[in-house]
């Protein structure tokens, strides 16, 4: 009679891919292609949808195929990953076969593995290969449920990394998101670590700075700021509180300068400090950057002339706005 091993925590369980190219490739593509068209949908026929300079995403994103790169933005609502990206996913279809490339394989992303994955589900990595389909371990047999094993087929296809929330910087999905960026790839976090509905943005944690300093070639960090999102899918305040998106309400987007921490010195203002005060210099650094798009733009709400593709539409909820300093 074979005795399987004890099943390991999610925290000691090492991430790993399956094999299977073809499928995992498929599987992408349909992940993020349904997605985002179902996002784009909502997003710009059932909201009035904004975006200000979002050449500076697009730019950044074309003609820096050989350099890591990191975006950052806060975290209104569980819906802004999604929304953000599929109001411009047509963009990437018309860039041709590298902007599809761009959108399907290389953006990945840490979310918090107890959502997404289930408290039993990992990842599991096999020769190295590209995050993408997920494997549950044979031994774990009916502890995970149907449901739990097709969201964590889902979200891995879509290219989510589980995070483990309060392990800290120093654990598997980090370590994943880290060997992403020095492959030349691109990942995108909330440094908030949480949904946050109120004007005033969280500090910004750790992980961001992780990112950058265990980079292998200086990253390009590129911030931006929405506003809107908390209005569509706000976050219950009571158990009775119905969870659904609201439709009619304003987005804005807005980008940010892209951050070259190949020339800016700020790296190497960091030579001389010991890794807590680095981490804490540079997640400072990124925050204010932050924050200076949200006050450049929400200065710009100030005018009533900022709106240049049209009229807002009738009963549209506007976004609120404050002062994040």
């Amino acid at each position: 009679m074979s005795v399987h091993p004890a099943p390991q925590s999610p925290t000691a369980v090492p991430l790993m891919t399956p094999g299977a190219p073809l499928k995992l490739a498929s599987a992408k593509r349909a992940v993020i292609g349904t997605v985002g068209f179902f996002s784009k949908i909502f997003v710009n026929a059932y909201c009035k949808t904004h975006t200000i300079n979002e050449q500076r995403l697009f730019r950044t994103v074309l003609d820096n195929r050989d350099r890591p790169l990191i975006t950052v933005a806060n975290h209104s609502s569980v819906l802004d990953d999604p929304g953000m990206w599929g109001t411009k996913i047509s963009y990437w279809w018309d860039a041709g076969a590298e902007g599809r490339q761009l959108i399907s394989t290389s953006m990945c992303g840490p979310s918090p593995q107890e959502i997404c994955f289930g408290n039993r589900c990992v990842w599991r990595r096999e020769n190295q290969g590209p995050i993408g389909l997920c494997r549950i371990p044979s031994y774990l047999g009916r502890a995970v449920s149907v449901r739990a094993r097709t969201t964590a087929w889902f979200f891995a296809s879509g290219r989510v990394i589980p995070i483990v929330r309060g392990d800290g910087i120093h654990q598997p999905g980090m370590d994943l998101a880290v060997e992403k960026l020095n492959e030349n790839g691109w990942v995108h976090i909330f440094s908030e670590g949480k949904v946050n509905q109120e004007s005033t943005m969280l500090p910004f944690r750790w992980g961001i700075a992780r990112l950058i300093m265990e980079s292998k070639v200086p990253p390009i960090v590129l911030p931006f700021w929405h506003k809107g999102f908390e209005n569509v899918m706000p976050e219950p305040k009571v158990e009775t509180d119905k969870y659904y998106p609201r439709a009619r309400k304003e987005l804005i987007l807005s980008y940010g300068e892209p951050v070259d921490f190949a020339s800016n010195g700020v790296l190497e203002q960091t030579k001389e400090m010991d890794d807590a005060a680095a981490r804490i210099h540079i997640t400072d650094y990124i925050f204010n950057e932050t924050v200076k798009v949200q006050k450049d733009t929400e200065r710009m709400l100030g005018d009533p002339l900022w709106r240049k593709r049209g009229k807002p539409q009738l009963n549209v909820d506007s976004p609120r706005t404050g002062d994040p300093a």
